[in-house]
């Protein structure tokens, strides 16, 4: 089915519209909490945060969970499916790495200055996480690796680089490949 997003928005109340600016976190490996199978039957449900340890155990458990999660967007007025996100960033800041390829940190991504490399790997992260139930990541990280008040690079493996040009490009390559594949 299609949907109108301008025909939904002007059809909701206030209510709902606001409901649908939030990402809510909750504790669960299986399933939603009540109150926010409710929050979607009421419309008032946007999407969640989910993060290791509360959420996620492995990228099987993760596809079964947000497949059941997505089932319920036929219970909210619009059918609107929900946003489901995740910090999937690499490095040491992987919330799903059970199951799922795992990449040396943006830093030394961004040491081989190669832009398909990081295209490439958007991809391959945008389709495990497709598979896993999530759409939306928030990856890449791009900050400079530099401290202006002590005039010096910063050592921190999700950051591609101290020069703004490399996070730019390697930055932009990985989004594409990311959103190449629906995420």
């Amino acid at each position: 089915m299609l949907l109108d997003p301008k025909a939904i928005f002007d059809s909701m109340n206030l209510r709902e519209k606001i409901g649908q600016m939030f990402l809510h976190e909750y504790t669960g490996f299986d399933d939603l909490s009540d109150d926010l199978k409710e929050m979607n039957q009421k419309s008032e449900l946007g999407g969640m945060i989910l993060f290791a340890g509360r959420n996620v155990n492995n990228v099987e458990q993760l596809h079964h969970m947000n497949t059941k999660i997505q089932s319920y967007s036929k219970d909210n007025k619009w059918g609107l499916p929900l946003m489901i996100s995740l910090d999937q960033e690499g490095g040491q800041l992987t919330a799903l790495f059970r199951g799922t390829t795992i990449f040396p940190g943006n830093q030394s991504l961004g040491f081989t200055k190669n832009i398909e490399f990081a295209r490439q790997q958007g991809v391959h992260v945008g389709n495990e996480l497709k598979y896993a139930g999530i759409n939306v990541s928030y990856a890449p990280v791009l900050d400079v690796a530099y401290d202006n008040k002590l005039g010096k690079p910063i050592v921190d493996n999700r950051m591609y680089s101290d020069e703004p040009s490399i996070v730019a490009e390697m930055g932009t390559a990985y989004i594409e490949g990311l959103q190449s594949t629906g995420i």
